[in-house]
């Protein structure tokens, strides 16, 4: 006879409680399961047989339904699992087994035994012959996933977990340990899109000690993979660039991974009062502009723990009217990323090439470097240091260097997908005409939460931002040192409505208070885009 545990038992399900730990209904604390984290362990719940069950196993000892092997031995050894007496569950199957040396539900439960017991090795081995005599069995790939992340081997992790995923039956654990091991082999943006996806289904997975500390580090990640290719914009501040989630989902239909990923998008601007930070000037004007946008990213290799990635990230901006104000930048990316042995690292280098209207803006070099480490499970500071070279081919003026230092706090609050941000940070600028060099404080407040609306997968986040600037010498147009004092606001809403495609919601408000006039403004943009990835 061949069949899931689900012809037996009914299916084996988890709990989680408070503090990352979970405990077997009606199990002896002197025996809990098996240990995913020194701080997060999980233990399949047990329960009473139903009358349906009982009923079930009386037709199983019916002639021409027997399992092949003495049924007591089988369902002595299942209820031995279920009660957690592990080491009468093991005499029971192994006797059943060698009754019945082809019994897929007796070497299903033998891994489960052995799994429980935190011996993965055997599990593997039992899952693995219970899988070759009966291939349907979904939680056997989830099983056998999670003894393979537990044995360190990530790869066949992924491999065993897709085949869970594929089958469309695997519940959130599923999901959760494809992204751990997505993450210890550096992958993040699988990992991110995989621990999300957990999230959603089981909203108890993101108190988890383990589950927080993975998604931390992939929040801090993003401000080495998203900085340049938002710095060049209008309505963006070089060296203060958010974590914004670019969470892709490239998976093929068949749950396998690829090295790279795409994303198209475009949309509407809406601005009344189109300006240029980077330049100091305001049209005091209003228009709207087209905007496309272009992202892509290939792993190139992985080596002794570090991921290598190359990027290329496009925007354009067309207004209907103020022509001279349409920009277009190109930034082309590499960066390489560890996690945690003991420091999550990233490093990255961009080269940025920007133009506005026909004339050219801005060409620069910048280096980042990140060091970040998961405290408590709720807390994720990441140390940021960026330098970056400054080319302006029509301003000669403001050529230079720029140096930036920083630290950001994310927290994860207590049952919320999500995040609050505090970030601080100082900011040199040395350019050619001494009255450009400043030196400046930022302070940058945000959040983010996720969470599924009628099937669909949601964000919001908003964030407060904070720069002074205290310039070195005397401005010759106002006669005096430049002051500048600015207050950010962004508000937005990501939605995605299919697997690839998404929509983007994204209001700003900025308020620019300088002595320098031109410099001095105030500005409401508002942005509508769609994005498809694949």
């Amino acid at each position: 006879m061949q069949g899931t545990e689900h012809d037996i038992l009914p299916p084996v399900s988890f709990r989680t409680e408070e503090r990352g730990v979970a405990r077997p209904t009606g199990v002896s604390k002197k025996r809990r399961g098996f240990a995913i984290m020194p701080t997060m362990r999980f233990v399949p719940e047990s329960g009473r047989f139903t009358l349906i069950t009982w009923v079930f196993f009386a037709l199983l000892l019916m002639p021409g339904l027997s399992l092949g092997a003495e049924p007591g031995e089988l369902e002595r050894g299942v209820s031995a699992y279920r009660s957690g007496d592990y080491a009468a569950a093991l005499r029971f199957l192994e006797s059943a087994i060698d009754s019945n040396p082809r019994s897929a539900v007796a070497f299903y439960y033998l891994g489960l035994t052995w799994f429980a017991t935190e011996e993965y090795e055997k599990a593997v081995a039992a899952l693995k012959q219970s899988q070759s005599l009966d291939s349907r069995k979904s939680d056997a790939h989830l099983y056998l996933g999670m003894a393979y992340y537990h044995l360190e081997l990530y790869e066949f992790a992924v491999g065993s977990l897709d085949g869970a995923i594929s089958r469309d039956t695997a519940g959130p654990s599923a999901w959760l340990f494809r992204g751990l091991s997505n993450w210890k082999m550096g992958r993040a943006a699988q990992a991110r899109s995989d621990l999300k996806k957990a999230g959603a289904l089981e909203p108890e997975f993101t108190q988890m000690a383990e589950y927080q500390k993975a998604m931390a580090a992939l929040e801090g990640r993003q401000h080495v993979r998203t900085g340049a290719s938002r710095q060049a914009k209008p309505d963006r501040e070089t060296a203060t660039d958010p974590p914004r989630g670019r969470d892709f989902e490239y998976r093929g239909s068949n749950g396998t991974t690829r090295p790279w990923e795409l994303e198209l998008g475009a949309g509407l601007l809406f601005d009344d009062n189109v300006a240029s930070s980077e330049q100091d000037v305001s049209s005091d004007e209003s228009d709207t502009a087209a905007v496309i946008e272009v992202s892509g990213r290939y792993t190139l290799t992985r080596w002794a723990d570090v991921e290598f990635e190359a990027g290329y990230d496009f925007y354009q901006s067309l207004y209907s009217d103020l022509a001279d104000y349409n920009l277009q930048s190109h930034v082309f990316s590499m960066d390489a990323y560890r996690p945690g042995r003991p420091l999550d690292a990233g490093f990255a280098y961009d080269y940025l090439t920007s133009r506005i209207g026909d004339d050219a803006l801005l060409n620069a070099h910048l280096l980042t470097a990140t060091l970040g480490q998961a405290v408590a499970g709720v807390w994720y500071p990441n140390v940021t240091f960026k330098i970056q070279s400054r080319e302006f081919p029509d301003d000669s003026r403001r050529d230079g260097s720029q140096m930036a230092a920083g630290l950001d706090n994310y927290i994860f609050p207590a049952r919320v997908n999500g995040y609050l941000l505090l970030g601080m940070r100082h900011i040199s600028e040395d350019a050619d005409a001494d009255y450009l060099d400043h030196r400046g404080n930022q302070v940058r407040l945000a959040m983010k939460h996720g969470f599924d609306f009628e099937g669909h997968a949601i964000e919001v986040g908003a964030e407060y931002e904070n720069t002074s600037r205290y310039y070195r010498d005397r401005d010759p147009s106002i006669g005096e040192k430049r002051k500048d004092r600015r207050n950010i606001v962004r508000l937005n809403l990501e939605v995605r409505f299919k697997k690839n495609l998404s929509g983007f919601l994204e209001y700003e408000y900025r308020e620019s208070d300088s002595n320098l006039p031109s410099a001095d403004y105030r500005e409401n943009m508002l942005t509508v885009t769609t994005r498809f990835s694949f």
